[in-house]
């Protein structure tokens, strides 16, 4: 098996640039920034491959005060469908004294978010305030203007947060297949 690591500053230089240690192989050209075509079938079977398992995106060691940060970008760019335990209605925006108040023990206010990236789902999970979990069904990934979709929203969201974002397989933190740092965006595909 070969890690095969791509970089790309989204500032001012649209080429590849050094990811750090190790043997890194540029495969890959990042497409919505203005570089000539990205393979999106080699990204659709390294990344978005249907394995049986969805996809996860953390932003780790997270506060309250993150978290609140995280939901008021998300209500305010995003088609949101939450359902308000404590009201027992479905909502189009997450209240987050609902979600403190679950953290602080009321077990009945347990929800999930569903953000809307036009037709992709994105669900996000208030398990703890320590770090932010969504998950994707990658299935739902179909073209290079989808993938630009996710890619946008883990920009926004690491240069809101100012925390690096990353994408994983399901429950392996550790496999990273796309870093986001602020306007930085790290591809990692795995070729067996």
């Amino acid at each position: 098996m070969v890690l095969n690591r791509t970089c790309y500053n989204m500032g001012s230089s649209h080429h590849p640039e050094t990811c750090g240690s190790g043997r890194w192989i540029s495969l890959l050209r990042y497409a919505s920034f203005g570089e000539k075509n990205m393979n999106w079938t080699q990204l659709k079977n390294s990344i978005y491959n249907w394995d049986g398992s969805w996809r996860d995106i953390y932003v780790k060691n997270t506060s309250p005060k993150d978290w609140e940060k995280w939901v008021q970008y998300v209500n305010a760019n995003f088609e949101i469908k939450w359902h308000n335990a404590k009201l027992n209605r479905d909502e189009q925006k997450i209240d987050f004294s609902v979600i403190q108040e679950y953290w602080r023990g009321n077990s009945e206010l347990i929800s999930t978010a569903q953000i809307f990236l036009d037709k992709i789902q994105i669900n996000s999970h208030f398990f703890g305030n320590d770090e932010i979990e969504n998950d994707i069904d990658p299935r739902e990934f179909k073209s290079m203007e989808d993938h630009q979709k996710l890619i946008k929203y883990l920009k926004g969201i690491s240069n809101h947060l100012g925390k690096p974002v990353i994408l994983t397989q399901e429950n392996i933190s550790d496999i990273i297949l796309i870093e986001v740092n602020g306007d930085q965006v790290i591809l990692n595909t795995i070729d067996e």
